[in-house]
This record gives C-alpha cells, sequence and structure tokens, in this order.
C-alpha cells in the first residue's frame, strides 16, 4: 500500500514475523505520520520503531503505550498485543527425518526468540538436573522424550499451535524409529532361527 503524506509503497507486515499480530495493529492507528514524526517524540531512533512497525522487534512497554495514546490507540488492546508471546520463525519441523535433527534445532528457535541458554534452563520446570539440562539445551546430550522438548520449546517462548506441530513430527519420527527398531529385532530373530547361534 502506498502510505498517505508519505508517497512510498509499504510492504504489508510478513505474518511469520515475531511480532506480527502487534505490528499490524500500530499500523492501523498510525496514520499519515512519517517515521521520523512518530519515533521523535517516542525517544526513539527511526529504524527501531520501522522494525517494529515490521513486525521484527517489540518496543518497550512504556514506549508502545505512549505510542498507543499518542495515536489514539486504545492503551489495554495495545497491552494485550504486547504480551502475547511472539511468533517464533522456527525451522520447519517437517524437513526433520529423525528426532535428534528436531533437538539440533533448538539453538536456532531459542535464537530466534531471543532469550539465552541461561533462561531456558533455569525456566525448565521439570526433574532433570541443571547439568543434564545444559547439556541437552545445548544440544550436547539427547532429549530422548517428548516432554523434555515441550519443556524446551516453552522456555523459548514458542506458541502452543507451532509447538503442536513441531510434536506431531516428533511422533511420527518416534513411530518410525520404532518401527525401524522392530524390523530390525525380526530380522535378526530370522537370521537366528535360520543359521542358529553362533
Amino acid at each position: 500500500m502506498i502510505r498517505p503524506g508519505v508517497g512510498r509503497i509499504e510492504r504489508p507486515v510478513d505474518p511469520t514475523q515475531p511480532w506480527a499480530r502487534l505490528a499490524v495493529w500500530m499500523r492501523e492507528i498510525r496514520g499519515d505520520r512519517t517515521l521520523e514524526a512518530l519515533a521523535r517524540p517516542l525517544g526513539v531512533h527511526p529504524s527501531t520503531l520501522q522494525r517494529a512497525l515490521a513486525g521484527r522487534r517489540r518496543l518497550r512497554w512504556p514506549t508502545m503505550a505512549a505510542y498507543a495514546k499518542m495515536r489514539g490507540g486504545n492503551v489495554d488492546k495495545a497491552r494485550m498485543l504486547w504480551e502475547m508471546p511472539p511468533r517464533i520463525p522456527a525451522p520447519d519441523p517437517h524437513r526433520f527425518e529423525t528426532r535428534s535433527e528436531v533437538q539440533h534445532a533448538l539453538p536456532a528457535v531459542r535464537e530466534a526468540a531471543g532469550v539465552t541458554v541461561t533462561h531456558v534452563v533455569r525456566t525448565i520446570q521439570i526433574p532433570m538436573s541443571r547439568s543434564h539440562l545444559y547439556q541437552v539445551v545445548q544440544v550436547a546430550a539427547p532429549a530422548r522424550t517428548w516432554p523434555v522438548m515441550d519443556a524446551c520449546l516453552q522456555a523459548c517462548r514458542m506458541p502452543e499451535d507451532q509447538k503442536e506441530e513441531w510434536q506431531r513430527v516428533w511422533n511420527k519420527l518416534l513411530g518410525r524409529h520404532r518401527r525401524a527398531q522392530q524390523s530390525g529385532r525380526t530380522r535378526y530373530l530370522r537370521i537366528q532361527a535360520r543359521y542358529g547361534r553362533a
């Protein structure tokens, strides 16, 4: 769309960006003001506001509240959208071939969420030692079960709908792994039956 009074084409908000829902609302109340005119009274750089309007980052709450008030927006709605968990631009889980590949995507998920390894480990509430959790989060030890992966993704603030998709892929890969194990066991028993034990 062409921004009124600015004379330039503005691209729509990419729905895969972390703060896309907040950015859409911010644009709705923006009006015809330029980035510079909006950023100046907020005390932020125009490029910072531009990233927020693109959904790539979230303004600090005091700045967000000031923006809503300045543009006549509903501050309660602004707070609701501001508090929503970000959409994590995580790897597509359907590309994974093994559960190990699912776990190896954790660093990318964590970095996209902007959280540290320490934050993830301290947030996870499962019966596991801190040292082992550090290893799992840093992919130095296997996650093994979905509850462990689920806790890691939750600590990375992944929205529920994304986690559900990752769980479906995890369960599919787990089923494939078990079938492969069963097939290998069956072949082993057939060989033993045919040739006898060594």
